[in-house]
């Protein structure tokens, strides 16, 4: 008999990584491309898995996404700020082509599956993981579970008190302002003429941001009284926000609301790995998978 193999599927804005383990959870193989097309990235990923053949399949896409398994739908993209995936059927697409039973939920989701049991979030039953990259997304877990509904709720387009000196349009296409259309990379990134990862840290572009995700949390708070908030996602990685975040978040919430502080406001422990991780978790009991970092 053949060992189980296990694969994963990390389904981003901008890139979609994927790999696959064997029993004891040592990556054996792993790829990674530029997200593109529908039916690109599902021939991308035919053809790598093809090459290591898997038992199950996790995906962990970005949203919105059909995650209720008794729905004919299940898997399937709805309707997306990103171009030509909506409506596409990611999850039996994959399932048809490959053979194989495949587990799908949202990409913050496993991510935030995956810091509950190897990253910052280890050891919390109530937590919120906020990812900040080509989107915002909030993974909430309650009592140890995911909070999820008929669908698995926005928090990233949550509405958000523009800044009265900010007259640039929303990123996103369906809000004009909402989290992820002020606060997100691309929205982030429309304001200044250089990347992100060349601002300066002393720029007012991250005063803004500041302002705007300390509003995000602070309605998480509210919402959900969560034990600990931890971020992540490519803006994340600029080390002066996360305490401009903090203060903002003071600011607004005038002591009315938990505080923030360094022990329950943290940036993601698993930096890129978070949600390649969780989606593996969605078919691996993980027991030694290895953890990059």
């Amino acid at each position: 008999m053949k060992p189980a193999r296990y694969g994963a599927i990390e389904a981003g804005g901008t890139k979609i990584l994927c790999g696959v383990t064997g029993e004891d959870g040592r990556w054996l193989a792993r790829d990674k491309f530029s997200t593109a097309e529908p039916e690109q990235n599902l021939a991308e990923l035919i053809g790598f898995f093809s090459q290591h053949p898997v038992n199950s399949l996790g995906l962990a896409s970005f949203g919105p996404l059909d995650i209720d398994p008794t729905s004919l739908h299940y898997g399937r993209l709805l309707n997306t700020s990103k171009p030509h995936w909506s409506q596409f059927p990611f999850a039996r697409r994959l399932a048809d082509a490959l053979n194989t039973d495949v587990v799908a939920t949202t990409d913050v989701l496993a991510a935030a599956m995956a810091e509950q049991r190897f990253g910052a979030a280890r050891g919390c039953d109530n937590f919120c993981y906020v990812t900040v990259g080509t989107g915002i997304g909030v993974g909430t877990f309650i009592a140890g579970k995911p909070l999820t509904g008929k669908h698995h709720p926005e928090p990233g387009h949550l509405p958000l008190i523009r800044n009265t000196q900010d007259n640039v349009a929303s990123a996103c296409p369906y809000h004009s302002h909402c989290a992820e259309g002020l606060a997100s990379g691309p929205a982030l990134s429309r304001r200044v003429p250089v990347p992100l990862t060349e601002l300066a840290a002393t720029a007012p572009l991250w005063e803004l941001a500041a302002d705007y995700l300390a509003q995000l949390c602070h309605s998480l708070m509210l919402c959900y009284q969560p034990d600990r908030i931890i971020l992540g996602g490519g803006v994340m990685r600029a080390p002066h926000l996360l305490p401009m975040i903090t203060n903002a978040f003071e600011s607004q919430a005038r002591n009315y609301a938990q505080s923030l502080t360094e022990q329950n406001l943290l940036v993601s422990a698993l930096k890129n790995e978070a949600g390649l991780l969780g989606a593996l978790a969605l078919v691996h009991p993980l027991e030694n998978v290895h953890v990059y970092t």
